[in-house]
């Protein structure tokens, strides 16, 4: 129903609050289907409260953790991750200074090397072994905690004190595409925590939409300059 349609709109536009409703509200529901939820007004507004918390509370712009989630869906289908689990691992990368493409692109080249298992070259064993448990292991903990797992090994690769063995180990592990984003994980493991850990609060008991005529009128705190205009919607 139409009218249905523009609750969705409306409540997308919190979510992209710098693009008109029905614009927000199509890049949302592409987020939606590629995670294989359902197109309604609540998963828009849990979708807004995640991105809306990690732009308030991290050195991310809304606009870049969702071109981050909206990039990164195959984590879902291949990993099995939510959006907040995503949304936490974009903030985290963001914040460290990537751009949403090239975090994105480092964490799939990351995990599509590192999970390799060829007659040439087992790279999932060479994993496991550098976190010191067994392929089994390493498979059940990556479908358990995925984040949890990433950030572990960014923290033994960085603990490589020699600089250019460490970054020769990140590309051996992840490629030349995913090691930056490996090595930028590093120095992120407190980041992720607690964007994992808001995100999940957020997307259960969502409260920033509460807050929406707040931030309409009020500068971001990551962009004095201009103020959040509410939507026509």
């Amino acid at each position: 129903p139409q009218r249905a349609t523009q609750r969705s709109a409306s409540a997308a536009s919190d979510v992209y609050k710098r693009q008109p409703a029905e614009q927000a509200a199509t890049a949302a529901a592409k987020i939606l289907t590629a995670f294989g939820m359902d197109i309604d007004t609540g998963n828009m507004e849990s979708l807004g409260n995640v991105v809306n918390t990690m732009g308030d509370s991290f050195a991310a712009t809304e606009p870049e953790v969702l071109d981050f989630i909206n990039r990164a869906s195959f984590l879902n289908t291949t990993m099995g991750q939510s959006i907040p689990q995503v949304a936490a691992l974009g903030t985290a990368l963001i914040s460290a200074g990537m751009s949403s493409e090239t975090a994105s692109t480092g964490i799939k080249s990351f995990l599509n090397m590192a999970t390799s298992q060829t007659a040439n070259k087992d790279n999932l064993t060479a994993w496991a072994d550098m976190l010191g448990t067994s392929v089994d292991e390493l498979k059940s903990k990556l479908a358990g905690d995925l984040n949890g797992t990433l950030a572990e090994t960014a923290e033994k690769i960085a603990a490589i004190q020699d600089p250019t063995e460490r970054f020769q180990a990140a590309v051996k592990l992840a490629g030349t595409e995913g090691a930056p984003a490996i090595l930028k994980l590093a120095a992120a493991g407190d980041t992720l925590q607690s964007a994992l850990q808001k995100a999940n609060s957020e997307w259960e008991n969502g409260s920033s939409m509460m807050k929406t005529c707040l931030l309409y009128t009020s500068p971001s705190p990551r962009d004095r300059t201009r103020s959040r205009m509410p939507s026509s919607a």
